[in-house]
């Protein structure tokens, strides 16, 4: 391949500050700020750039390595015609077991995979995953093939048990392409339980209300920030507000988007059943893992000021500690944009050393403890982002709007169907983005010229929109009491 550009990566990524108030359609805008410094965790950068230090480092060689998705996947959940997908009943529901997990876990679940066996019927599922077993062998192994979903056999609905050390965030990305995952992770044995029966009684006695809450930063002097509260949380708030007018749709936004509103809404009584977010997440150096899992990915709110950089102190971001232990979440879904805001992998989807190898990001890969502290106090499910996001994910080249998957994801869980189902817009973009990524490769190995520009392009996306996953069972939604007689 032949560069497009001919400059180099300046050392702070392109624009000087690296905080620019324009909204440069080839200006590549990152997520996330790291907590030590105040400063970005990686400066926006020019396309061109970003082309360039790709086709040096060889990233794209890694990435047509990489297991994408062929043309032939690109149906609905890869279910056959007339299957339900919102009925567990006829999509069936399933949970796979990291190895080693032990009994005391299996039975702390027990409330939650007996609601689901009465739910699911024949189509009830119990896997135990197998040591350094991909998807596509653990699919295999059950007579499943990639592409299709067979709920007789592989239910639509998997919850995966246990850390991504041990099944790994490729497996997860891998069947999500065709299947509604979540993944569960907690520390504490007794946080399982918590969960399985925090989720049986918000779906047996719904108490939920018809009230949702969108909080947005616009953090002064800071362009990631100013993108996502424009170009994603107002357009969302419009949509809803406009399809959706049996809710009562709260807005929090720019300046009124602090610490403490962001704490009133996650833990007062009249909390919001959906509650999204567009703002940083934080993050934190690999040598520090014990701050890093605790904190990594926690929110941070409107105090920050990017212009003035330092240390940031916990009073400027929200995390798992800002949840008290007799928080009762009960029946809430959370949608976060914001780096890290499902988890950390261990080593970087997007950027290569000096030596051409990936950055590593942290010890091991792991889930993030807000949403895992969300669940334990009650939450239904969390929808994230693994390693860090970008503005890619509402903004196309060229394009004025690109924010249906987000408008989708959220019309769905308002509507009261499957968290995995609002997650799986998704895993739509990363299918369809797949296939041109795959053409584009394919041209670029024959020698055939290609725009560079596109390729990074389709690539970021691509890889962004794969990172989108379920902390929770997927199978979970919003109940709400029947209507009064």
């Amino acid at each position: 391949m032949t560069s497009t550009s001919g400059r180099r990566p300046s050392a702070t990524g392109g624009n000087g500050e690296g905080n620019g108030s324009g909204d440069d359609p080839d200006l590549v805008c990152f997520n996330g700020v790291d907590a030590a410094t105040g400063r970005l965790l990686i400066e926006p950068m020019p396309l061109a750039d970003l082309a360039a230090l790709a086709v040096e480092t060889k990233v794209f060689d890694a990435a047509a390595s990489t297991p994408l998705v062929s043309a032939q996947q690109r149906r609905r959940l890869g279910l056959s015609y007339g299957v339900d997908p919102s009925d567990v009943a006829q999509a069936g529901w399933g949970v796979l077991f990291a190895p080693g997990t032990g009994a005391d876990v299996r039975d702390a679940l027990a409330p939650l995979l007996e609601h689901r066996r009465r739910q699911a019927g024949k189509r009830f599922r119990s896997f135990d995953v197998q040591a350094g077993e991909d998807a596509v062998a653990f699919l295999a192994r059950h007579d499943v093939g990639l592409g299709d979903v067979n709920p007789n056999r592989v239910p639509l609905y998997l919850l995966i048990i246990g850390e991504p050390k041990d099944i790994p965030y490729d497996f997860q990305y891998l069947l999500d392409a065709d299947y509604a995952v979540g993944r569960i992770a907690f520390d504490d044995v007794d946080d399982y339980h918590r969960y399985a029966t925090a989720l049986v009684r918000s779906e047996t006695q719904p108490a939920g209300r018809r009230s949702a809450a969108v909080f947005a930063t616009r953090n002064p002097g800071d362009r990631a920030t100013k993108l996502s509260a424009t170009r994603l949380a107002r357009p969302l708030l419009e949509n809803l507000r406009t399809r959706m007018p049996n809710w009562a749709i709260r807005e929090v936004l720019d300046e009124q988007a602090t610490k403490p509103a962001l704490s009133s809404l996650i833990n007062a009584a009249d909390r919001p059943s959906v509650l999204f977010t567009a703002c940083h997440g934080i993050g934190f150096p690999p040598d520090d893992p014990d701050l890093q899992k605790a904190r990594q990915g926690a929110l941070l709110c409107q105090e920050w000021r990017p212009l003035s950089p330092g240390p940031v102190p916990p009073d400027f971001y929200f995390g798992a500690d800002d949840i008290p232990g007799d928080a009762a979440l009960d029946g809430m879904v959370a949608f976060h944009f914001a780096c890290y805001g499902a988890g950390s992998p261990d080593f970087d989807d997007f950027r290569t050393g000096g030596d051409g190898r990936p950055l590593r990001l942290a010890p091991d890969p792991f889930v993030a403890a807000l949403p895992k502290r969300m669940l334990r106090q009650g939450a239904s499910a969390v929808i994230g982002h693994v390693d860090r996001a970008w503005a890619y994910s509402f903004m196309w080249r060229g394009i004025s709007s690109y924010v249906d998957a987000f408008v989708d994801s959220l019309h769905c869980l308002l509507d009261g169907k499957p968290v995995g189902l609002a997650a799986a817009y998704f895993d739509d973009r990363f299918k369809t983005v797949s296939v041109n990524l795959l053409r584009q490769i394919a041209l670029a190995r024959n020698g055939i010229p290609i725009n560079e520009l596109s390729l990074a392009n389709d690539w970021i996306i691509c890889r962004d929109a794969r990172n989108y996953t379920v902390v929770g069972d997927p199978a979970a939604r919003i109940s709400f009491p029947p209507p009064a007689p």
